[in-house]
């Protein structure tokens, strides 16, 4: 990161504050400045905000200045900390994309770096309107405003005025809405597993894991089991992309209640899928996902799978309680798309040629990762034992309900449903 007032830098990991020095519910990853955060224009360093705001520069040795010296570093990851991982990230991956184009083609510049820079630019900053139109031959509407409203940002971080920043001008807005209606929205929905593709598919994955097996596979035996994991578990629990991945093998473990703890319990037997949130309301939370042992009427088994999942993994010797539950033999955690393209889809295109699961005529392009989420809330709100819409919207949300959806009655911000009524969710279906 570059100091806008004196230039100095730093090296993101190094912008940090010491562990339990100020209250942080987000552990290590809000203690210190992220990859994302580099793209910030804005950045000033401690000094030169001590600087600016004291009228001297700190003393060295003086513990007051060291301390505000903390407090400015706290204050502006702070700031930052405002944009999810994601979205920072997702932001200098498209700088950097639109950088990397304008070079390929010889383009002077396509993004100013600072106020000079902007001024010596073309005003209507056409070279991005350039990208933009090539950019059209395979991406979406959607995503070109994503990327123009990416360099908005970056412009307004800058501190240029909004009616200033060259992608909102008249004529700027008029290409993006000519470029809508060229292009047009996207209302694609990934499609729905039917109930013949479900029982097909889980079919499939057992078949493969019992031929792991047999076989004597070592590690392919242990992704078997985890690919069925993964298709179990994100369909009964209506999971979205890469949330459950980071779940470890000693949480797993630790939640399963099955047996006569269950009965003693008096409980459905289950499980407890820890995962991460990157929602708007709470962005960098963590929550527990109860997820019944099997469903009532579909082939949805994600308790019998993670412990089969659990058992292979102590078979290899990754079984240690801070070992990843989803993750390569060298510990590579994995990505929902990779799985997908590498475990799923496969699976996918040799039912349609065997003929089965009904997908003889189906385009399997119209499945995706978001095919699990939307199964799930398929099955939950059929008969003859739907799933009350209260608690589809807690499962769907994780049990964040907004205000706003509950009108003319107070919200209970005490109330939340017991366990047996949670695993209704992955219960009922």
């Amino acid at each position: 990161m570059q100091c806008c007032r004196c230039s100095g830098t730093y090296h993101y990991q190094c912008y940090s504050i010491p562990e339990d020095m100020f209250p942080n519910r987000l552990g290590a990853v809000g203690n210190s400045a992220r990859w994302g955060d580099t793209r910030r224009p804005d950045f000033t360093c401690p000094r030169c905000q001590f600087k600016y705001i004291m009228g001297r520069e700190p003393v060295r040795g003086c513990w007051k200045d060291n301390w505000l010296g903390l407090c400015e570093v706290r204050a502006t990851i702070d700031e930052f900390m405002a944009d999810s991982t994601s979205y920072a990230k997702g932001c200098l991956y498209t700088l950097r994309k639109i950088s990397r184009w304008g070079d390929s083609y010889g383009v002077p510049a396509m993004v100013g770096h600072s106020r000079r820079d902007l001024e010596r630019m073309p005003a209507d900053h056409r070279q991005l309107r350039w990208y933009m139109v090539d950019q059209t031959r395979t991406s979406t509407w959607e995503t070109a405003k994503k990327h123009r409203g990416t360099v908005f940002n970056f412009y307004e971080r800058m501190g240029v005025a909004e009616h200033e920043i060259p992608t909102n001008t008249v004529r700027f807005r008029h290409f993006q809405n000519g470029h809508k209606q060229r292009k047009g929205e996207s209302t694609r929905q990934d499609a729905v597993f039917s109930d013949a593709a479900l029982k097909a598919i889980t079919d499939l994955l057992s078949s493969n894991h019992a031929r792991a097996k047999r076989d004597g596979l070592g590690e392919g035996r242990v992704r078997t089991a985890q690919v069925a994991l993964v298709f179990h578990a994100y369909t009964q629990a209506g999971c979205r992309a890469n949330e459950l991945f980071e779940q470890e093998v000693g949480h797993l473990k630790s939640s399963l209640v099955v047996g006569a703890d269950a009965a003693s319990a008096e409980i459905m037997p289950h499980l407890k899928f820890r995962a991460t949130l990157q929602t708007k309301e709470n962005r960098f939370a963590a929550t527990e996902v109860w997820c019944c042992y099997a469903a009532k009427r579909a082939p949805l088994k994600a308790g019998f799978w993670a412990e089969t999942v659990l058992a292979e993994l102590a078979r290899v010797g990754r079984d240690g309680d801070n070992d990843l539950v989803f993750a390569d033999p060298d510990g590579t955690r994995w990505k929902m798309g990779r799985v997908w393209s590498e475990s799923i889809l496969p699976l996918l295109e040799q039912l349609k040629r065997e003929g089965l699961g009904g997908l003889g005529q189906t385009d399997l392009s119209s499945f995706n990762t978001n095919s699990f989420r939307r199964t799930w809330n398929t099955l939950a709100g059929q008969h003859p034992d739907p799933v009350s819409e209260d608690l589809r919207e807690r499962q769907g949300r994780w049990r964040s309900r907004s205000r706003s959806r509950v009108l003319g009655r107070m919200v209970s911000l005490y109330f939340a449903p017991r366990p047996q009524e949670l695993l209704l969710a992955t219960y009922w279906l």
